[in-house]
């Protein structure tokens, strides 16, 4: 099923995360072999974080599993916490979570002073 779905998007120039979960869903892909798919996908890094996170049953330490597959050395922790928070999950969370994934806390002037 997921060559099915990779010759799909092979046929498409320019294809979104959101059409990528439609067509897993047309073709009955389960959740764990679409994740898989997904990370593996050359996309940008908020593209992948909004896919994984079409899936709100995943818990923190598997969106964890995830994003530390998408890891960028040049994202600071606080933009990836804030990706994540503008995705509806509560900065908490999104700490938790980058924690998981083996970012490390980089304290800000401005963090400590508030």
């Amino acid at each position: 099923m997921i060559n099915r779905l990779r010759e799909l998007i092979r046929n498409q120039k320019d294809v979104t995360i959101e059409e990528v979960v439609q067509l897993a869903l047309v073709i009955d892909i389960p959740q764990d072999q679409l994740l898989d798919f997904i990370n593996q996908l050359e996309l940008s890094v908020n593209e992948k974080i909004q896919g994984i996170l079409e899936y709100e049953d995943l818990s923190i330490s598997e969106i964890a599993k995830r994003v530390s597959g998408i890891r960028d050395e040049d994202i600071a922790y606080e933009d990836m916490a804030e990706r994540l928070k503008n995705e509806n999950l509560s900065y908490i969370d999104a700490e938790e979570i980058l924690a998981a994934a083996g970012y490390k806390l980089y304290i800000t002037k401005e963090r400590v002073e508030n």
